[in-house]
């Protein structure tokens, strides 16, 4: 059976693991470009951002999860229904493009990764933002909704 509307449980899932995505890929990022300890033979990598990079892939790998299913129930039905089908479309596009260059990241070396990793950055930075409007316009959209139905009921 197809769903519209998504589990109050997958939904804390889904918002739990997008956030600690964000901020362990932000935490990432910084120690990645801008954080040195000082080792034994000069500077070197701080000892957190490997844990760091754990946790991020950890949480992305649920939330992939997590999509997996919204993908098959959610996005059908919104398919059909015709409503925020753009939202829909730039929430879903954000979400692969993660996959995508999260695949590439770990697989890819040489200067073309570096557009890679910033493209990642910032779709990544990006996706709580879109799925935020989602929410927003759906709730707007189908209240709206169904607020016309029961008033003409009535």
């Amino acid at each position: 059976m197809v769903k519209m509307k998504i589990k109050k449980s997958i939904k804390n899932i889904l918002y739990i693991c997008l956030s600690s995505s964000l901020i362990t890929g932000l935490l990432f990022f910084i120690f990645n470009e801008w954080v040195v300890v000082e080792g034994e033979f000069g500077p070197v990598k701080h000892p957190y951002q490997h844990r760091i990079l754990i946790f991020h892939g950890l949480s992305a790998f649920i939330l992939m999860m997590i999509l997996g299913s919204i993908f098959t129930n959610h996005i059908p039905l919104g398919w059909k229904t015709k409503k925020l089908k753009k939202a829909g479309m730039i929430l879903a596009s954000f979400a692969s493009i993660q996959i995508i260059t999260a695949f590439l990241l770990y697989y890819m070396s040489g200067e073309a990764r570096d557009y890679v990793k910033y493209l990642h950055l910032i779709i990544g930075t990006l996706l709580p933002f879109a799925l935020i409007f989602h929410i927003v316009l759906g709730k707007k959209t189908f209240n709206k909704e169904f607020k016309v139905t029961t008033d003409n009921k009535s």
